[in-house]
């Protein structure tokens, strides 16, 4: 699959359509500065729309962006195009994604509309969709970095009785990992909802709040960006073009993601609202440092032996060892612990803690990483650091 994202979203009014009850997942909940989701972990960053209409998608309209671009035919008979124009709301209050019923030539005039920002990394995301009863088209909700860091959650216009769960090939050996789960009965009269959850070691798969499989064969590792999309090319997998118009309707989308721009900070953001590094960054402050009693075990270096691994934390926050390493500013906090490892446990449980440097027995926290110092120390003493992996932010795991 070949994707490129494009300009903002807009949006063209659509006729009317049922709207049914459905059973939804239990949303996140805010702690802190993250949003924690059952049985998952926790996530610095959240968004949810629950209805689309032109005043709530200004809510989010730093969060989707619309697409408009053409993907070539290569080995299937015809090319598609996504335009902005086959983007509506229906009179329900729903996202439409249409595919125009009656063509006959490339490119194949399709939709899609994809997360604003590409640095993803674990994400819960839960879409409320009615799927389209017209043969030939196909429906994704999908995590995207390349295509091999790829999961799907796709639907067959052609047979909506199935589900077509995917996470792609991370290289040419690797095996395939695509599987099929039985559609509710009624997926192109009524709204259900459809949740991929993607997390470090696995790739979870519910509908209407159930689980329904689980893929741990090539988990994707890499940052990227969330779609939604209905098209055709002719192949065999999406068949087509319609004959009439192919229709994907989605009623609401409940989002909680890590984002690698984000460092979270003592002042949290708003989950209803663009979360950006700048704002984060702007948020962040440093306050008066505290002090502990200083502890009579001796300290336990993990430097220089572990220097560039990664090291886990007890609740699953993952932390770059970097040896010889400090980081100018953003000291908040120091506390006297015996261990590095001890340290970087004490970073992981206190709040806008980003960062960690030891020097002896004094382990000092920073909210901010600015200007890393190379073979730096105190009194000839250098430095051990420790800092969250993939550009500072949480990832916390079930245990």
């Amino acid at each position: 699959m070949s994707i490129r994202r494009t300009s903002a979203l807009s949006l063209i009014a659509m006729g009317a359509a049922s709207v049914s009850a459905f059973t939804a997942s239990n949303a996140g909940v805010k702690n802190g500065c993250f949003w924690n989701v059952d049985g998952l972990g926790s996530f610095n960053t959240q968004w949810s729309i629950a209805e689309f209409t032109t005043s709530t998608l200004s809510s989010v309209q730093d969060e989707l962006s619309a697409s408009s671009y053409t993907v070539e035919a290569g080995n299937s008979p015809l090319a598609r195009r996504f335009d902005i124009t086959n983007i509506g709301i229906s009179s329900e209050d729903a996202l439409t994604l249409t595919v125009p019923g009656g063509q006959s030539t490339g490119p194949i005039s399709s939709a899609q509309i994809t997360t604003a920002y590409s640095d993803i990394l674990f994400g819960s995301v839960r879409t409320v969709a009615m799927v389209s009863g017209a043969a030939g088209t196909t429906h994704g909700f999908t995590f995207y970095a390349n295509d091999n860091q790829e999961v799907d959650f796709a639907f067959l216009s052609s047979d909506p009785s199935v589900v077509h769960l995917t996470n792609e090939q991370v290289n040419s050996t690797s095996p395939f990992s695509t599987y099929t789960v039985s559609a509710p009965s009624d997926a192109t009269s009524a709204y259900h909802e459809y949740r991929l959850d993607w997390t470090a070691d696995a790739t979870r798969f519910y509908i209407d709040g159930a689980l329904v499989h689980t893929i741990t064969e090539n988990v994707p590792s890499q940052q990227g960006f969330w779609l939604w999309n209905s098209w055709s090319n002719g192949n065999a997998w999406a068949q087509g073009p319609p004959a009439t118009n192919s229709v994907l309707k989605i009623k609401s989308i409940d989002a909680y993601f890590n984002r690698t721009s984000i460092i979270p900070s003592g002042s949290c953001l708003s989950s209803s609202s663009n979360n950006n590094a700048a704002a984060a960054a702007a948020s962040s402050t440093s306050t008066a440092p505290t002090y502990t009693p200083a502890p009579t075990a001796a300290n336990v270096k993990l430097c220089p032996k572990y220097d560039g691994t990664v090291y886990t934390a007890t609740n699953g926050d993952l932390f770059q060892i970097a040896c010889g390493t400090d980081f100018a500013g953003g000291d908040f906090k120091m506390v006297w612990v015996n261990s590095m490892s001890a340290c970087i446990e004490a970073c992981s449980s206190t709040e806008g803690c980003v960062d960690v440097s030891m020097s002896g027995t004094a382990c000092y926290m920073k909210n901010k990483l600015k200007n890393a110092l190379k073979n730096s120390g105190v009194n000839g003493t250098a430095f051990e650091n420790a800092y969250w992996e993939f550009a500072s932010f949480r990832v916390w795991t079930s245990s």
